[in-house]
């Protein structure tokens, strides 16, 4: 039953991900390779595009978190539904920073921060079901909560959640660099451009 909810809420996050960047990312290498056009505007206009969207659609779903759980599963899992909110809110937002690095012809600092995604995902996990358990059977008192089976597949979100943040820290500091510039006739080519291509990322 929990690799059932398990399985459900990734595969509706891999779809949400194609609708939530609606091809931002790839708009983005296409314009900003265009020599009449700025480097920062083109990643500041982006970069807004979706911050805005996504911060719209983690709004709605904590608005309405338990009618998408019982429609997904059950009305109980509403915790789960806010988590994977938060997860695919970030990695949205991650987007096109990565983009923006693979642009710069920055391999090595793009392999590093999706290679601590994944291994701080990991740690996280190991950490939660397995160390902190251990520790509380042991008499940690304050590890109690890591006990109760019921409490395991929740920590399973929060470790994604915790990688998902610290993968947004690194990235951060590129994003506080950009001047926040929105070219709205720069958005609307870009969106032209970009929402063929979700029908084709929805398809796949």
């Amino acid at each position: 039953g929990e690799y059932g909810i398990h399985g459900i809420m990734y595969a509706f996050a891999a779809l949400l991900m194609v609708i939530l960047t609606y091809g931002m990312e790839t708009a983005f290498f296409r314009f900003v390779n265009q020599k009449d056009q700025d480097t920062s505007t083109v990643l500041s206009t982006a970069t807004l595009s979706l911050s805005a969207t996504t911060l719209l659609f983690v709004a709605a779903i904590i608005a309405f978190a338990e009618p998408v759980a019982a429609f997904l599963t059950r009305p109980e899992d509403s915790r789960y539904v806010l988590l994977f909110a938060c997860i695919v809110g970030l990695d949205v937002l991650a987007a096109v920073p990565f983009a923006h690095l693979r642009h710069q012809n920055r391999p090595i600092r793009f392999a590093a921060i999706k290679a601590v995604n994944v291994v701080a995902n990991g740690v996280f996990i190991i950490f939660f079901l397995e160390v902190f358990p251990r520790l509380a059977a042991k008499g940690a008192t304050d590890f109690n909560i890591f006990i109760n089976p019921d409490n395991r597949l929740l920590f399973v979100f929060i470790a994604n959640l915790l990688a998902s943040l610290l993968t947004f820290v690194m990235l951060a500091p590129a994003l506080f660099r950009i001047k926040p510039v929105f070219d709205r006739l720069l958005w609307k080519k870009m969106i032209r451009y970009a929402l063929p291509l979700v029908i084709v990322g929805v398809a796949g």
